[in-house]
């Protein structure tokens, strides 16, 4: 039996919801202790951790999960069925949020007395969605009570007494689902669907005690599904609105905390010092504060913070530091890859070497762009992008083609004139823009690969901040190139991937783009076109 007494979970339960106290709002509700230490004790007894150094071990509850979980579950309405009939568990990652939701999933199918009660499991993609339903699976299979009752399958477990049953559904749930939900796990909620979320919410209103569980860390974008319902959460836990059906439990840290503050860390995680060694979090910190891009990670995913994850980039300082004044003529016959970003024709359009010389790699920008026969063309796009266009040609750190658009002849030159100075290896570009002069290419004899746009550059994108702040990386000084740096941001998604995109809509991040490709084929051109993130040019068009 768990150590757990029942004054000690009622007293977990009134204290460890931050901002949240279940009785002050809790007229008509009652309580039920004999209920919670029920739930604390299958969640002791019958389950076991499944995916950390304790797999395979016996769950023992933190002093928040216990609260999380008897409040949940252990309040009652006066029929007796649950009071809450929402709950957003919001809380940094590595809190053992996905074994608390299998917990949920389990005590539901099992010991919650409702007859053939349908249970599923849904994220953002199918393989976020099995986590939770893999972990409850493992619980089964460990527990000889709990197996002995089902029959458990590759994507669903199956109650040989009750005839519920608890499952994985995936998006298409959102034009096919009718069913007669009994309770939703939705985890990660920040990267779901919201026509799925209304389809889950409308299969469980014919339930007498239905139930919607939200398990998310922080987002990027609060006009989500995600954002709504934390907002509604954060109203109910502040509160600016009541609503006693819906459980607000929120971790984060304050908006204005200081980010290496340890008091910071505990707000927004739990379990410090539990799953998550502080150690680390003093280590993500460290590093967070050399590359803007993982103080946006940090912020988002350890201090569960709400972030727009296109942030900047690089820092200028540590940029400008890599800079130094060189010759491409001292390159001659060095090992280079080359990346081309041929983007729109008004736009500008660049060719970038990434060389070898002397255990550094030497960037060298080819950077693009209409010179416009009217004035007031060229006037207009230099105040559309803020950047003296006109001067930077005029000291030849970009070249302007002769009309209005990009000249791809001048573009397609100029890689010729870097191949016969080079020993180029290999060249990477985006396989939908202009594939006639990639087909002129590989024609010549080129080793032209496609790579794909956005997390695919991932490693590059990472390769490059790790080569700038080892100062392993050199530019030559261009001021357009530093002025594409400044405009650069970040998109990272929740596995921590991350690409450069746009800054601001007056940017232009084009040679960034393309140094970024000229990194990959450098470091991980044969390992991705393995695992089909690049491809040889066919000529055919790689629709993304």
């Amino acid at each position: 039996m768990s150590a757990w007494t029942e004054d000690m979970i009622e007293d977990a339960a009134r204290r460890l919801i931050p901002g949240y106290n279940p009785w002050a709002c809790g007229d008509g509700f009652a309580f039920d202790r004999a209920e919670a230490k029920r739930v604390i004790d299958f969640a002791e007894e019958c389950c076991t951790f499944t995916n950390s150094k304790w797999a395979g071990q016996p769950v023992r509850l933190q002093p928040f999960q216990v609260a999380f979980l008897a409040n949940l579950l252990a309040w009652k309405r006066s029929d007796g069925t649950r009071r809450y009939r929402k709950a957003l568990l919001f809380v940094a990652k590595k809190a053992g949020k996905t074994e608390l939701a299998a917990i949920v999933a389990n005590y539901l199918l099992f010991c919650d007395g409702e007859p053939s009660p349908e249970i599923v499991s849904a994220a953002g993609n199918a393989e976020q969605a099995t986590r939770v339903f893999n972990a409850a699976a493992a619980m089964v299979r460990n527990e000889p009570e709990l197996s002995s009752r089902a029959e458990v399958l590759t994507r669903s477990i199956r109650h040989l007494q009750n005839g519920g049953t608890y499952k994985v559904i995936n998006a298409a749930a959102k034009t096919k689902h009718g069913g007669n939900i009994h309770a939703a796990l939705i985890d990660e909620l920040f990267v779901m669907d919201a026509e799925l979320v209304d389809a889950l919410e409308t299969s469980t209103r014919a339930r007498r005690q239905p139930l919607i569980l939200f398990t998310t860390t922080a987002g990027d974008n609060q006009e989500t599904i995600a954002g709504e319902v934390y907002d509604y959460a954060t109203k109910i836990r502040d509160g600016v609105i009541q609503d006693d059906e819906f459980l607000p439990v929120v971790f984060e840290a304050p908006k204005d905390a200081d980010p290496g503050d340890p008091a910071a860390w505990r707000a927004a995680q739990p379990n410090l010092n539990v799953t998550v060694p502080e150690s680390e979090y003093a280590k993500d910190y460290r590093e967070a504060t050399k590359v803007p891009r993982k103080m946006t990670i940090f912020r988002q995913f350890s201090l569960n913070q709400w972030v727009n994850t296109a942030r900047a980039w690089l820092g200028l300082e540590q940029w400008q530091a890599c800079g130094r004044s060189f010759d491409l003529d001292r390159f001659k016959g060095c090992r280079a890859t080359l990346g081309i970003d041929l983007s729109s024709t008004q736009d500008t359009t660049a060719v970038v070497a990434a060389i070898e010389h002397e255990n550094n790699v030497y960037i060298w920008p080819s950077i693009f762009i209409p010179e416009d026969s009217t004035v007031e063309g060229a006037l207009r796009r230099q105040k559309r992008d803020r950047a003296p266009y006109k001067l930077w040609v005029a000291q030849g750190h970009i070249t302007a083609t002769e009309g209005n658009a990009v000249d791809y002849f001048a573009v397609e030159k100029r890689v010729h004139e870097l191949c016969a100075h080079l020993n180029v290896t290999e060249i990477q570009a985006d396989g939908n823009h202009q594939q006639m002069l990639l087909s002129r290419l590989v024609a010549d004899g080129y080793p032209v690969k496609t790579v794909r746009q956005g997390w695919s550059l991932s490693p590059a994108t990472k390769e490059v901040e790790r080569m700038v702040v080892t100062r392993e990386l050199v530019h030559p000084n261009n001021p357009a190139f530093s002025y594409q740096i400044s405009s650069a941001a970040v998109k990272t998604d929740d596995q921590e991937n991350c690409w450069v995109v746009k800054g601001r809509s007056t940017g232009r991040v084009d040679a960034v783009v393309a140094m970024n490709m000229a990194i990959n084929a450098f470091r991980f051109g044969s390992a991705t076109e393995q695992d089909g993130h690049n491809a040889p040019w066919t000529g055919d068009l790689i629709v993304i």
